[in-house]
């Protein structure tokens, strides 16, 4: 035990690659391959760690203020070609939840609504959701029929003010005239 909790603090606080550790200790004579190692890793995420996840994952989903989110990732083998584009998935429970905020990470094949009807499965109540405006999150809002509320990120909301400047001229505007809009400068 106490060696996988050195592997595990070493590979995922100190940053130190598992090919490392493995010629560390080899040099010391203690001889484990890396591929071992990866499996020890693998195997206590499953074994320990999956009842931590649930729980986790119950008290987000029963927070009715979530931040999602989506982004790919290039995953080498999940029975697809190489390259294929994977995602994670992120919920967050909002600055307005109560108690700690907990972020929960989930890996998808795809981008589908599917991943928001079974990670939401079976909650009762309204749920507020802060997302992209992805179209999975309207088609999800849509399927719920008022139990599911959407409200845009801000900073997607911020690119629509950026591109507004971006066509607007802004030639004549000096500090000591802040109004960006033209009608309020006449």
């Amino acid at each position: 035990a106490s060696l996988l909790a050195e592997i595990v603090y070493n590979k995922f606080c100190l940053s130190l690659p598992l090919y490392r550790q493995s010629q560390d200790m080899a040099r010391e004579g203690l001889v484990i391959p890396r591929q071992t190692m990866s499996g020890w890793c693998v195997d206590l995420t499953f074994d320990m760690l999956a009842p931590v996840y649930d729980h986790l994952t119950d008290l987000n989903r029963a927070q009715p203020y979530h931040q999602c989110d989506e982004t790919t990732l290039e995953v080498i083998r999940d029975g697809r070609s190489a390259g294929t584009a994977s995602y994670i998935w992120a919920h967050v429970t909002s600055e307005l939840a109560e108690g700690p905020r907990i972020f929960i990470y989930c890996y998808e094949r795809t981008r589908a609504t599917d991943h928001l009807r079974s990670y939401y499965a079976g909650d009762k109540g309204t749920r507020y959701i802060t997302d992209d405006a992805f179209s999975a999150y309207h088609t999800y809002e849509s399927e719920m029929e008022g139990s599911v509320i959407l409200g845009g990120c801000f900073m997607h909301a911020r690119r629509r003010f950026a591109k507004a400047l971006q066509v607007i001229d802004t030639g004549d505007i000096s500090k000591e005239t802040p109004d960006l809009l033209p009608e309020a400068r006449a």
